[in-house]
Order: structure tokens, then sequence, then C-alpha cells
């Protein structure tokens, strides 16, 4: 592999890293949401998060919701999992 091989790679990442970057990643289920979408929460301070539950039959339901922090590695995650009768 030549130096021209190399920046062309180079770029080819660089740009798919900016659109990974602008792309907002928003939780999205069929029975399961998430409120608020987004937002900050300050150090020593908390939030409320509601999660609202809408099956479409009765089934075992589960998902996996991310938070992004910024300071931290890896995303914090939320786990839902429901089992639904009607």
């Amino acid at each position: 592999m030549d130096m021209l091989d190399v920046a062309i790679i180079t770029e080819k990442y660089k740009n798919l890293r900016k659109k990974v970057d602008s792309t907002t990643l928003f939780f999205k289920n069929d029975s399961f949401r998430i409120e608020p979408a987004s937002g900050a929460v300050w150090p020593s301070s908390s939030i409320e998060l509601k999660v609202y539950f809408n099956p479409k039959c009765a089934e075992k339901v589960s998902a996996v919701g991310y938070c992004l922090v910024e300071g931290r590695e890896s995303r914090l995650h939320l786990s839902m999992k429901v089992s639904t009768s009607f």
C-alpha cells in the first residue's frame, strides 16, 4: 500500500466519521417512547425521564436505549423488558 492509498482511505473514513458525528441517533421503537429525547444534565443534578409503553399486541417486548454522556468513554444503557397480556 503506497502513500496515495493511505491518503484516500484516511479521507474516506474522515468523511464517514463526520457523517456519523453529525447524525442525531434518537431512540426509535414501536412499543416504547422515551421523553425527553435529548437534553442536558449538569454535574450533581438529575433529570426525570418518562418511558411510555404502547404495545401493538400481547407479547414479550424488550428494547435498549442509550444515553450519550460527554466525558464518558461508553454510553449508559437503559434496558426495558415487559411481558404483556390483553
